[in-house]
């Protein structure tokens, strides 16, 4: 039997093999005992009745609404599916977290399969033909992408359920169109690329750059450029590109959808070059050195974009690109990769910033394949390369099992951090203290657990550093009124919220449920009145009103008030 004869065969036991050792490492994953965190998993997950079931009304809501800035219809039918199931097995019980995070694994798992499957099949074209070696630098590269420890955020977030469920269907999309240059040649591959990459944009519409991705794939290793007439490489590549640019305008209705978008005026065009110069650099770096890794890389609007570092980022790129454009005959793989890299990861560079951060470990999912096949055509150059002396054949696995070993290591620590939202948040706050997010979140996770004294504390530190934020604010004086009876203490803060936003309703009605409890009900009514005028569908302030001019003794200004508020509740008023 020839190489290629076996391959499929090497290929199941070997592709096998990967998903075991990747399912060690991310075993404590699959035991239990991980919990949502306080990162959209409330308003996404556990606070969302939305996605929970598989009825008409559920799917509709999937496919026609831009959740949280996100168009994921296949995603929410994914959690749907975890929703039912909990369900049946659990006898009501749809909200167990260990289910959510169960499946985002068993699509990792899938994935860890899949991009060894993709890396045979591109070794394979690479060298122009099988080698019995190729099994194992497939191995070894899928291993590097699937146990690095960057791979953590999109797997143990059940929030990212859309990284791993759009990256398995995005593999195989790529897997299908190597595919399509083998003998003999039919249709089916290409339809079936076709497909997959539909499946994945309806998970998470990453692939807005997938032509340029499949150009350069077609460069190398599937070397088409003049093999095949032009207008053909172009023509087939139409679909995509219309597929694509719908998505992309679908992304960017979600995202305006939830204002998450930042306008330019606030934030510029060189500001995001240097956002993207830097990205492009960052997650190299936490590739080769994955340390300190964490959920919250917050970005700073106010930031030079000619700083020291950002002018080193853009150094660093257009000097890798330009010689890699120089030499890409001599080092086509590496050249590939640099550009396949720089197109995957380009949606997420600033570009059409949304959301607080700068970078984000998740965001390396999909666009970190490129240096996992860098690493698998490094083993297969060595393994295939004549040796001189006897002893350096063992040279290669043995350092390849060494990296294996610690990558897995890492990635086991780095699940620990996010078991639950204190592990998560007080790793953040070790690592960045003036971190305002950290510092908040950490302070919601302690309010959950009746930590009140600490979460005040946090909210403090947190004020300290961005004192104009509104839910810090906000927060801190609910619990010093709700937890500590510091009323006068809460009416301060909210005093100092409103100076800052002189429009917040909530704030109004907090300094009047203040009052009330100080018996100064006069002063409580114009609160009242105040937030009500602000936000007149605020129910609980018009019943808040009623009671203080029931107290005060005028029965017409109560009972209407009560009526707005009783209408506003049965209509599922605020």
């Amino acid at each position: 039997m020839t190489g290629d004869q076996a391959a499929p065969g090497i290929c199941r036991w070997t592709g096998s093999a990967v998903v075991f050792l990747v399912a060690i490492a991310f075993l404590p994953l699959f035991v239990g005992g991980f919990d949502f965190v306080n990162l959209d998993d409330a308003t996404g997950i556990y606070q969302n009745p939305n996605y929970r079931g598989l009825s008409m009304s559920h799917l509709q809501w999937m496919f026609t609404t831009p959740h949280m800035g996100h168009y994921q219809p296949l995603t929410w039918v994914s959690l749907g599916m975890d929703f039912t199931l909990g369900e049946f097995l659990q006898k009501g019980s749809g909200m167990d977290p260990g289910l959510y995070h169960r499946t985002n694994l068993v699509f990792h798992l899938a994935n860890a399969y899949l991009v060894y499957v993709l890396f045979t099949l591109l070794l394979r074209r690479g060298i122009g033909g099988a080698h019995p070696t190729i099994r194992w630098a497939a191995a070894f590269g899928a291993l590097v992408f699937a146990l690095h420890p960057l791979r953590v955020e999109s797997v143990a977030w059940v929030t990212e359920r859309r990284d791993v469920l759009s990256g398995m269907f995005y593999l195989l999309a790529l897997s299908f169109y190597v595919r399509c240059g083998e003998k003999p040649a039919t249709k089916v591959p290409y339809l079936y690329c076709l497909l997959f990459f539909v499946l994945s944009m309806f998970a998470k519409a990453w692939g807005v750059t997938f032509v340029a991705v499949l150009l350069l794939m077609d460069a190398f290793p599937l070397r088409r450029f003049g093999k095949e007439p032009l207008k053909r490489i172009l023509l087939e590549k139409i679909p995509f590109l219309v597929i694509s640019v719908v998505f992309m305008f679908l992304a960017r209705w979600a995202q305006s959808e939830a204002g998450a978008m930042r306008a330019f005026t606030d934030y510029g065009f060189v500001k995001r070059m240097a956002q993207a110069a830097y990205g492009l650099c960052f997650y190299v770096v936490e590739t080769v050195w994955p340390a300190n890794l964490y959920p919250m890389y917050e970005l700073d609007v106010h930031d030079s974009a000619f700083s020291a570092v950002h002018l080193l980022c853009f150094a660093a790129v257009a000097a890798v690109s330009v010689l890699l454009i120089v030499y890409r005959r001599k080092v086509p793989w590496m050249t590939v990769s640099w550009f396949t890299y720089a197109c995957i990861v380009a949606p997420v560079l600033g570009f059409a910033q949304s959301g607080p951060q700068k970078v984000a470990d998740r965001y390396t999912y999909l666009p970190c394949l490129p240096f996992a096949l860098l690493a698998a055509g490094a083993l297969l150059y060595w393994l295939r390369k004549p040796r001189r002396r006897a002893n350096s054949t063992n040279v290669a696995p043995i350092a390849a099992g060494v990296l294996i070993l610690l990558l897995g290591i890492l990635t086991n620590r780095q699940l620990g951090i996010w078991r639950n939202s204190v592990s998560l948040w007080e790793h953040s706050v070790g690592i960045d203290p003036q971190s305002h997010i950290s510092l908040f979140n950490l302070a919601k996770a302690y309010e959950d657990q009746a930590r009140y004294d600490d979460a005040i504390r946090l909210l403090r530190l947190a004020l300290e550093v961005k004192p104009q934020a509104a839910r810090p604010r906000s927060i801190l004086g609910i619990l010093l009124a709700d937890k500590k009876q510091q009323y006068r203490a809460a009416m301060t803060e909210f005093g100092v919220l409103l100076k800052h936003h002189p429009k917040h309703a909530e704030a109004h009605f907090c300094i009047g449920v203040s009052l009330t409890k100080l018996n100064q009900d006069p002063a409580a009514r114009n609160s009242f009145l105040a937030a009500v005028r602000l936000d007149n569908k605020y129910a609980v302030a018009h019943e808040a009103l009623g009671d203080v001019y029931l107290r005060l003794g005028d029965r017409r200004k109560a009972a209407h008030h009560r009526r707005i508020a009783a209408g506003l509740k049965s209509g599922a008023g605020r």
